[in-house]
């Protein structure tokens, strides 16, 4: 399953899709309460102890409800298309107008959720791990192990053309591989 958030004058939506028989699309009427979930690792933190190491990371626990999508309003395909368009915009920013558009079969056999977000809470673990005093005083384990942050990060490398393809990589491509990069790091450099 892929997703996109997106923010409309009446609040903000998550889009969710997958296979149209897929349990969860099947499974979740409108006015479902389901809970969505995401954390992205930027860290291990390796204490002196086994015990006080940990990981640093980023976690959002988004809480909402599934909006009714009546298919057979006039409407419904435009909105499906908009909810596809979302999610391949948040997949990679400019792809939307830089390929096929779905076949009316592919948009069948796809389903869609559209999720109002009623609460949405995040965390974050940032940091050396905490060591205990008792470490910190024996000066044997200070100056014989290590204790620190090995930082994580996302990074997009150059792209690699199919064998069918006949075109060089696009600017989008370019762009959002540049874009993407050059987010600074959530952990201090040294």
């Amino acid at each position: 399953m892929v997703s996109a958030i997106t923010e409309e004058q009446d609040g903000v939506y998550v889009y969710i899709h997958g296979y149209h028989k897929a349990r969860l699309v099947k499974m979740l009427p409108p006015e479902s309460r389901v809970c969505i979930t995401a954390t992205l690792l930027d860290g291990l933190a390796l204490a002196w102890s086994a015990y006080a190491s940990n990981m640093n990371y980023r976690c959002a626990v988004l809480h909402g409800e599934v909006m009714d999508w009546d298919e057979t309003t006039p409407d419904a395909q435009a909105a499906k298309t908009e909810a596809a368009r979302q999610i391949v915009e948040g997949v990679c920013t400019g792809r939307w107008d830089e390929c096929r558009q779905p076949s009316k079969a592919e948009m069948t056999t796809t389903g869609f959720l559209k999720i109002k977000v009623l609460s949405a809470s995040a965390k974050i673990s940032s940091g050396c791990a905490g060591e205990e005093k008792r470490d910190l005083d024996d000066a044997e384990i200070t100056s014989k192990l290590w204790a620190g942050v090995i930082p994580t990060k996302l990074m997009l490398l150059d792209p690699i053309s199919s064998d069918d393809n006949k075109v060089p990589v696009p600017q989008h491509v370019k762009d959002f591989i540049a874009s993407n990069n050059a987010k600074p790091v959530p952990w201090p450099k040294e």
